[in-house]
Parts: structure tokens; sequence; C-alpha cells
């Protein structure tokens, strides 16, 4: 491996779907600085997030551990928010003990803070609801004020994500005017971003209301809302370029290892649902892009990744070993395009996403409903097989699928028995509305 990058920026879009992205093969132009960064590194087109939350998306991406063996949760209740586990191993811990000087700007002060023990190994840690160029200029203010050597940056941009900035407004998704003619068009008739009857129910917390029922969108709505997503890619993308030629500036894209990845998508009733709230694959598949033109030549990776890959991989650059999680060094298949020895995907407690014998399936068998789906043949998840009599051989699959779910989620809690007891977390009243606002 070359010598190791002077600087490391692993940037976080918050609710980035794989498919909305022109490196992926998206036709609206709605990434085209980050196309421009995509052809000089390396992208991985299958690559998938281990939870749709973003507390334990994010758990995962800063320890390479699965959501069952880091803990993180919050399901809003009183003793149900659980904190990073004092002795975990983290990212920024083992950059830290490598030398880099380590900082985390994030735009989610409830979950990604030090309430919850993200914070473990960074020298500074900022995090409150800012807009991206916010974000940005805090992290620029902080770097021009220390000028650190060698630094490992965690920068997390939430804007992309429904009902940020809109300050209670009727429209889900934030760009601006001209964005919103650009990709969108005129609103439809009829289309209010509130559900009807109920003015103050607007933004996160209409479409939340759409996904359970109250009230059914029509097609043209569910299209605007989708184009509105797509509006504000763009303006977040436009923000990137006028960020990054600001690190190029500063002379620290020189020799800079860049990881743009996602938490988690976004649906648009592929499933019946807007937010984020399922396991299919509109939420699971989500971009993971490498650049460092001076480490490696551009390319593509096509097959599954993980989310808990990211953190070894970033060590292995930086000849730090990669030695953490759960999760497997990409090094090897950016350098010397080898495959890695799993493709299993634990996503949250429940799904398991992987390939046997036959082909692709998934599995899902934490709700009501469980499911299953062969994605060789059925790649949009339209037939699961469990809701009909299944012929002998996929009786077999099933069980397979199964048996290997159970033996990830034993080992799993095999981790935290040995870590020991959860910190609990308190989350105040304010807190709890902007999640509410925020559709959680």
């Amino acid at each position: 491996m070359p010598d190791r990058p002077d600087h490391v920026f692993l940037i976080s879009i918050d609710t980035l779907r794989a498919d909305r992205c022109g490196f992926m093969g998206y036709s609206e132009p709605t990434t085209p600085f980050l196309d421009q960064l995509a052809s000089q590194g390396v992208v991985f087109k299958q690559h998938m997030s281990n939870s749709n939350n973003t507390l334990v998306s994010h758990g995962s991406i800063l320890t390479g551990l699965s959501p069952m063996s880091h803990g993180l949760r919050d399901d809003g209740l009183a003793g149900g928010r659980i904190g990073l586990r004092a002795g975990e191993h983290t990212l920024a811990a083992s950059m830290r003990r490598a030398g880099y000087a380590t900082a985390a700007f994030t735009a989610h002060p409830v979950w990604l803070s030090s309430a919850f023990g993200l914070d473990g190994g960074f020298d500074v840690m900022s995090a409150a609801w800012v807009t991206a160029e916010e974000n940005a200029g805090l992290f620029l203010e902080w770097y021009d004020t220390h000028e650190p050597g060698r630094l490992f940056s965690f920068i997390h941009f939430f804007d992309v994500h429904s009902d940020f900035s809109s300050g209670g407004g009727c429209l889900p998704y934030e760009s601006s005017a001209e964005l919103r003619v650009e990709f969108a068009g005129c609103a439809p008739p009829g289309f209010s971003g509130c559900l009807a009857g109920a003015p103050g129910c607007c933004a996160s917390e209409y479409l939340s209301a759409l996904s359970q029922g109250v009230e059914r969108a029509p097609a043209t709505h569910t299209r605007y809302v989708s184009s509105l997503y797509d509006a504000g890619l763009r303006k977040l993308d436009d923000l990137l370029e006028r960020f990054f030629a600001e690190l190029e500036r500063r002379g620290l894209l020189e020799k800079s290892l860049v990881i743009i990845t996602s938490d988690h998508g976004e649906a648009f009733m592929e499933h019946g649902e807007f937010l984020h709230g399922s396991f299919y694959d509109e939420i699971m598949h989500v971009p993971l892009l490498i650049s460092a033109p001076w480490l490696f030549d551009a390319g593509e990776v096509n097959w599954v990744t993980r989310s808990i890959d990211i953190a070894p991989t970033i060590l292995d650059f930086c000849g730090v070993g990669n030695s953490i999680g759960e999760g497997w060094s990409l090094a090897e298949s950016v350098v010397n395009d080898r495959r890695p020895a799993c493709d299993e995907v634990f996503f949250n407690e429940s799904v398991l996403r992987a390939s046997d014998e036959v082909g692709l399936f998934k599995l899902e068998m934490g709700s009501d409903f469980p499911a299953f789906y062969d994605l060789s043949r059925d790649p949009f998840e339209r037939q699961n097989l469990l809701s009909e009599e299944l012929a002998p051989a996929q009786h077999k699959r099933v069980a397979n699928g199964v048996r290997r779910l159970v033996n990830l989620r034993r080992a799993s809690v095999r981790h935290l028995e040995y870590l020991g007891r959860a910190p609990t977390v308190d989350v105040n009243e304010q807190d709890l509305r902007a999640l509410k606002q925020l559709g959680y």
C-alpha cells in the first residue's frame, strides 16, 4: 500500500439513496459535482447500509459493527435510548492513536453527538441543527484556527433529509425556487404539502401520515415530492462544490482520502411508503464513493459492500491495520480488484440480504408479516414468497436464511455481553419535538 494520506474526509449525506446520483446512473442533473469527483475515484455500485436509522447507521459506519453489535438505539421510550458502550473501539480513536487529529461536525445534535457516545475518539465534536453551508463554515473556521497536520474529519450533512430547514413549512424537501422549478415544475393541483383538513400536519409529518394510510396521495403528488427531493440534492451538490474549492485552496486535497456515503436512502411509495421506515433496497442501497487520485486509479466495484466495511477500509488505507468491527477492508477491492470474502448484509436486527447457492435473496423476520424475496428474479421486491405456498426448494432456502440470521444475532449478543451494560440516554422535550417534526 502506498504512503498513507495526510487528510481523510469521511462525509455522510443523510438520506441519500443511490439511484438519485448521476454517478450511479440517474438521468437528472442532481449531482454534477459528485459526478466529477466520482470520475477521479472508485464508485461502489452495490453498497448497502446496515440500518434505516440515522443514529444506528452512523454507529455502524463509525465502529464497523452491525446494529445489534454496537447496540445504539432510540425507540423513544424511557430506558430505550442506548448509547455506545464504554470501551467500544471506534474509527476516530484508532485514527487518533495513529497520529491524526480528529474532528467531527454533525448536523444532528440529538443522535450524532456526545449524548450517545459518538464523540469517542474525536478531539472535537460540533453537533447542531445547521445547514450544510453553516456546517461547512464551522469546519473551515475550526481548521483555520487550529491548522492540524494529519487530520481525520467526519462531516455530516442533513439537508437532503425531509423537513430539515422548512421551520414547519409545507414543503418536505428544501431547495430554492429556481431549483424547484427546474426539477419539479409547478405544484400539481391540490398539493399543499399538508394533510387535507389538518393544516398543521405538513412536510415530514405529512409524508408520515400518508405512509400510515391517513390519506391517499395521487400519483402526481408523489412524483412532485420525489422531484422536490432531487432539487434538494442538487442544492447540496452545489454547496459541496464550493466547500471542496475551499478545501483545495487550503491545500487539504493534495494528498487526501475522501469517502462519501449515506446512512440510508428514501422511499417514494415504491412499496406504499414515504420516508425511510422500511428495509427495501430504496432504503438499503446508498452511495459509496472513495476518491484519492494520488493513491489509486478511478474505477467501479460491482459486488456488495456494506457500511460496516467503511471503518476498516479507512484504517487499511491509512496504514493502521483493519482490525476493527465486523466488516472487511475494501482497499484490496480498490487496488487489486479483489472481492471481499463476505456479502452478507445484516440490516437492523431482523433483515438479512445475502446470496446462497440459488442466488441473491432478502429475508425479513422482525414483523408480523415476515418476508422472503428472491432478488435474482425479483429485484424490485414485489413478490413476498412467504405470502404464498412455498415449493419444497424454497422451504430449504428460507430455513437456511433463518439459520444464518439467527447465527448473526447470536454473535451480536455475545459482543454486547462481552462489553457489559450500555449507558441509557436522556433526551429533553425540545429534542423530542425536533425528532417528531422530522417524522420519527
